[in-house]
């Protein structure tokens, strides 16, 4: 690649995006608090498996987790031993296979394609805030998108090369993926490959004896924890886990968070932004992408799991990120074919992305304008109206067919934009949540709990959190342990006996949310 009079070789371009990556998912890793719900809960889990040594049964506040496998779990786990118990460790190997994965996907295409197609689709990824975001994050989404993403590489090298160790290592990759969320994983990723063998006339290849050695070893890996978490639950995690978090997930609407079938095309799309506004360009030349193997395999692999989480009735947006890694693909593929046939394409996409950014950067002004605690960061939003002025230069010089310039600015811009996005802005507003200025109040305190809390208590408490039911339970309470607290929220205390009386230390309003936390003392104390 050229940039003005310098000529950059490839190692000098992959190295410098693997810094790139490595600065944004670490900077700062460890300074937004453990405050999100499923961070809480991930976090503490591993924490209660580690003080037990216990490397079978999950378990949060001493109860049966049910709702994950446990590969997620030993990472947090190894990572508490290395680093201790705290937020960095927490998210340490979420952030380690995001980086893994862009030098993966590198590797992969690489070989398949060449260094543009490959440099543009890690390029394009690296750029995604979505992207970014969730591999920062103490969950077991960045284990499952990990696995699967390079099951499916050794799997289609498997099928193009027919080397027969690519079988066996897609075989232990898939295992790992399911004994990171379980076997969706199988099921998103056999279909595409099955339609891919059938549309390309390979499916000799299901019939090898090898094959039958790859399920056997899928099975070697997979099934002892299973068995051993069945026996040792008495099939209350198989039931948990399978029923009501895969079958009831896919078939009821869970904790509100159901839609359309619209909306998870539109999470993809705005989840790999900046440049998600060039598929329409892109998709096009659909017909000549069919005539590529590998454009059809990235494809089928797209359209399959937006089919099924689009069907599913709960919908999130970090559901159908498994399709993250094959869309960068797919658009690395047709920004390849502009630039080595020096086609002009249609600018407006760049236009779409600056209106989106000013509307995001208004909106966020508001939105922080209207919380009390965060009014002071509401001038933040000019990074998104700045981000968006940024888009209009790159715009510019996109006009003057300055390909290579434009493209490399809006990269920059996007940089930048998620290093402060995601290393400064995005940690000091979750500073501001109740179960981290209530620290001071609980530090060396026993805590309850009366009606709903925020999970992360039992993270930063690093205890369990006994749930009482009613005023008698907490008078019975406070009379074996007078100093201990009760944390509740607001809207709560009506429920309680009007004769009792409490003292209420702490009053903390949710971020972003209608509920108040607050924490309960002992009026004698």
């Amino acid at each position: 690649m050229t940039i003005g009079k310098w000529r950059i070789s490839e190692r000098t371009q992959i190295v410098a995006v693997l810094i790139v990556v490595s600065i944004l998912l670490f900077n700062a890793l460890g300074k937004t608090p453990i405050y999100i719900l499923d961070e809480a809960r991930n976090a503490q889990c591993a924490r209660e498996m580690l003080l037990r040594n216990d490397w079978v049964v999950p378990t949060f506040n001493e109860e049966l987790r049910v709702q994950k496998p446990p590969l997620h779990y030993y990472a947090m786990m190894l990572a508490y031993k290395l680093f201790g118990v705290n937020a960095f460790a927490a998210r340490f190997f979420s952030a380690l296979l995001g980086v893994l994965l862009i030098a993966g996907t590198y590797i992969f295409l690489k070989k398949i394609k060449g260094h543009l197609v490959a440099i543009l689709s890690v390029l394009i990824l690296a750029a995604s805030t979505h992207w970014l975001f969730e591999f920062r994050l103490a969950v077991p989404d960045p284990f499952l998108i990990f696995f699967f993403t390079l099951t499916l590489y050794f799997l289609y090298g498997y099928f193009v090369k027919e080397k027969v160790a690519l079988l066996y290592l897609s075989a232990i990759l898939m295992a790992l993926a399911v004994l990171a969320k379980g076997p969706v994983a199988l099921g998103l990723a056999g279909m595409p490959a099955l339609v891919w063998l059938i549309w390309e006339k390979k499916t000799r290849l299901l019939w090898r004896p090898q094959t039958l050695l790859a399920a056997v070893l899928f099975l070697i890996i997979t099934l002892p924890w299973y068995l051993l978490v069945h026996q040792q639950t008495q099939g209350a995690f198989t039931n948990g886990f399978f029923v009501e978090q895969n079958l009831n997930r896919f078939n009821e609407s869970m904790e509100g968070h159901g839609g359309w079938f619209i909306l998870v095309p539109l999470f993809v799309w705005g989840g790999l932004l900046p440049f998600s506004p060039f598929v329409i360009e892109a998709a096009k030349r659909v017909k000549v992408d069919l005539k590529d193997p590998l454009s059809k395999y990235v494809l089928l692999i797209t359209l399959w799991v937006l089919f099924i989480f689009g069907i599913a009735e709960t919908k999130l947006p970090n559901y159908p990120m498994l399709c993250y890694p094959f869309v960068a693909i797919w658009l690395a593929n047709w920004a390849a074919k502009v630039y080595q046939d020096q086609k002009i394409f249609k600018n407006y996409p760049v236009l779409i992305l600056a209106l989106l950014y000013l509307v995001l950067g208004v909106a966020l002004f508001f939105a922080l304008d209207k919380e009390p605690a965060f009014q002071s960061y509401k001038w933040w939003a000019i990074l998104f109206v700045a981000t968006s002025l940024a888009s209009i230069f790159a715009y510019r010089q996109l006009q003057k067919r300055q390909l290579v310039n434009g493209l490399l600015l809006l990269l920059g811009v996007f940089v930048v934009f998620n290093a402060l996005f995601l290393g400064v802005l995005y940690p000091s507003v979750y500073q501001n949540n109740p179960v981290t200025q209530s620290l001071p109040i609980i530090k060396g305190k026993k805590l309850y709990a009366y009606g709903l809390y925020n999970p992360s208590f039992n993270f930063h408490t690093n205890g369990s959190i006994t749930q009482l039911q009613d005023a008698a339970a907490i008078k019975a309470m406070w009379r074996l342990q007078p100093d201990a607290l009760v944390v509740s929220r607001q809207d709560k205390l009506a429920d309680l006996d009007p004769t009792f009386t409490y003292q209420l230390v702490f009053t903390y309003k949710d971020i972003f949310e209608i509920p108040t936390t607050v924490i309960l003392k002992n009026p004698e104390q």
